[in-house]
């Protein structure tokens, strides 16, 4: 949590630091990395065994951007 520095993963080159998230009831699979909402709600990311909801995060070099459904994460900068 702030200030501490969070994880953290990355959206193409832009990093993406992570303070907050849930695990939540429902059991939700898929490719891992990649980024749902659910009925409106969301972020939730997928793990290796399931998604965590994404409670607080923000791009390290523009706090206005936001991860959108569809969008796959990493743990290494790509240039997607």
């Amino acid at each position: 949590t702030n200030p501490y520095p969070g994880a953290w993963a990355f959206r193409n080159a832009l990093k993406i630091r992570l303070y907050e998230s849930t695990i939540p009831k429902e059991v939700i699979r898929g490719r891992a990395g990649k980024v749902l909402f659910i009925q409106s709600e969301g972020p939730f990311i997928v793990c290796k065994d399931r998604a965590i909801k994404i409670i607080k995060y923000s791009f390290e070099v523009d706090t206005n951007l936001y991860l959108k459904h569809g969008d796959i994460i990493n743990s290494y900068a790509t240039n997607m």
